[in-house]
């Protein structure tokens, strides 16, 4: 990063925490920019590995790293990430009035829906879910060569 980068990065991160669509808004355009990296067909020029999560999200103003199935799944470093400690995440509010009362509202129905679930009884049944019949109309998944012969053999039905 050079200086004047770093001087921004305070800036945002502290408006992060004053207003959650600022704080969704980086966490969603830092997950896609992540996708979009790791999908790109020039694979050669945007190297998946050497690309650093942690200095990335650093300039998107994150407060946290996300869980995402790409930094999970390969396991890149967060080195140059600092995360914030000492705040709730739940407890960051949007400056506009009617999208907090809607968040607000469907965080108390989560707790409520959660509630009601441990309030249940603690005896749940399980059914097996794959039974004889299930096992024996499934079909396994074939191979890329499998399918490629089946193809080929086909084609050569076709041409005959």
């Amino acid at each position: 990063c050079s200086e004047n980068a770093s001087d921004v990065i305070p800036i945002i991160r502290s408006a992060a925490m004053k207003d959650r669509a600022v704080l969704e808004m980086g966490l969603k355009a830092f997950v896609s920019f992540v996708r979009a990296y790791k999908e790109h067909h020039c694979s050669h020029i945007f190297r998946w590995r050497d690309l650093a999560i942690g200095k990335l999200a650093m300039g998107y103003g994150l407060l946290y790293l996300p869980s995402i199935s790409e930094v999970k799944q390969h396991r890149l470093s967060s080195e140059g990430f600092t995360p914030l400690k000492g705040i709730s995440f739940d407890d960051i509010e949007f400056k506009d009035k009617y999208r907090e009362k809607q968040r607000r509202q469907n965080l108390q129905a989560r707790k409520e829906k959660r509630e009601k679930g441990k309030n249940r009884s603690k005896k749940v049944v399980y059914a097996c879910a794959t039974t004889d019949a299930n096992r024996v109309s499934r079909k396994r998944k074939l191979t890329g060569k499998q399918r490629q012969t089946m193809q080929t053999a086909e084609d050569e039905e076709e041409l005959a």
